[in-house]
């Protein structure tokens, strides 16, 4: 796949249009294998507050399918979200930032819906159903709608290694935009706490 092609299926004509909710979902509940070359070429011509808004955005709605009955998941989806946020922020100041960040991407990508699993007991069933954290949540989230208490053991899949090199990229990046005054990412969801 290259890049036209990933255009193509996020259904937009040129870089600079992903900016929506749906671009990013597009790309990590993708069934497709998405080169990081792609994935790189992309995030070169896009705006890094877009994505990183966009970012927050999508961790946001799917740490609410699991909230803090599921700590350990809960915990780690926040910081995957804080890595991936400040990573394409650091972007303009570290030549290798968007192949770093189209790396974890990728990473986050083929963890969430192809190499997870997560054990589901459906409501009102005995046995447990294998799957993938993407469809786990999704199974949650629409158990709720549903008024059906479905449980998951998370346990198998949190086992995600985040190199020590990438999270102090991400806490440095943080730091400075906390200490810059002029840009309060916090406020607008680009950049969360509890990176350690």
């Amino acid at each position: 796949m290259e890049l036209n092609e990933l255009m193509k299926m996020l259904g937009i004509d040129s870089p600079d249009e992903f900016e929506y909710f749906e671009n990013f979902a597009d790309i990590v509940e993708s069934e497709e294998e998405i080169p990081v070359e792609a994935l790189a070429d992309l995030f070169r011509q896009t705006d890094p507050e877009s994505v990183a808004e966009v970012i927050g955005q999508y961790f946001d709605d799917i740490m609410n399918a699991v909230t803090h009955e599921y700590v350990s998941i809960y915990a780690l989806l926040d910081t995957l979200r804080n890595v991936l946020a400040s990573l394409i922020m650091n972007d303009d100041e570290d030549e290798e930032g968007i192949e770093r960040f189209a790396e974890e991407l990728s990473r986050f990508h083929e963890w969430y819906s192809f190499d997870s699993a997560v054990e589901v007991t459906e409501y009102g069933s005995d046995t447990p159903a294998i799957m993938t954290v993407k469809d786990a949540i999704t199974m949650l989230r629409i158990g709720r709608l549903d008024n059906e208490d479905h449980k998951a053991d998370f346990s198998q899949a949190t086992d995600y290694e985040i190199d020590d090199y990438i999270l102090d990229l991400a806490s440095q990046s943080r730091d400075r935009v906390i200490d810059d005054p002029e840009e309060d990412y916090l406020e607008n969801g680009y950049v969360y706490d509890n990176l350690n």
